[in-house]
């Protein structure tokens, strides 16, 4: 399905599930798919031109393009997000996540 074409809730959700990998892009410019390591370290958010243009996007970025694209075809949602920390969060950043 095309983008120009999403006009429900059922389209914004095949769309992403066709289109969309889970992934990011770290500080230095590297694209990562479907894996974490170093990901506390290295990652920075994304904009949503970024997220749509590489096709990735880690929760955060994902929960945006799909509030994104519910806004553009008029329906009513909203974004949250939240941060769930696990003991010892940052102690050792060479640890995988």
């Amino acid at each position: 399905m095309d983008i120009d074409n999403i006009k429900t809730p059922e389209d914004v959700y095949e769309w992403m599930d066709e289109n969309i990998q889970y992934g990011w892009i770290d500080v230095e410019g590297n694209k990562h798919i479907g894996e974490m390591k170093n990901f506390r370290r290295l990652y920075r958010t994304m904009s949503m031109e970024e997220s749509f243009q590489y096709k990735i996007g880690t929760c955060i970025e994902q929960a945006a393009m799909i509030h994104s694209l519910l806004d553009k075809i008029n329906i009513k949602n909203k974004m949250f997000c939240c941060r769930i920390y696990e003991p010892d969060d940052y102690g050792n950043l060479e640890e995988d996540e």
